[in-house]
């Protein structure tokens, strides 16, 4: 392969990746929002709760831990523990 070649490879994927990573406006504000409201409790009580941009998830089965990115701080937030997840939209 030549540089040429290559640098055209290297510029295809990247504008595939970032069109890819397009979306509708409409989806982005209503994520930022949260889509995902997920509680957690503890001896029958909830003890926090966070709107979550993405759909809650877990890394591992064999571990009791979600992740989810906090709509108010775009962070993400790993919980263990009881976890109710509800769908807002």
């Amino acid at each position: 392969m030549n540089t040429n070649s290559t640098l055209l490879h290297v510029v295809t994927v990247c504008t595939v990746i970032l069109v890819g990573g397009c979306t509708n406006v409409d989806d982005v504000d209503s994520a930022k929002n949260g889509t995902h409201l997920v509680q957690l409790y503890s001896g029958g009580k909830m003890v926090r709760q966070w709107h979550a941009t993405d759909v809650p998830t877990r890394k591992n089965w064999s571990s009791d831990s979600w992740h989810f990115t906090n709509s108010e701080t775009d962070r993400l937030v790993r919980v263990t523990g009881s976890i109710v997840i509800t769908t807002l939209k």
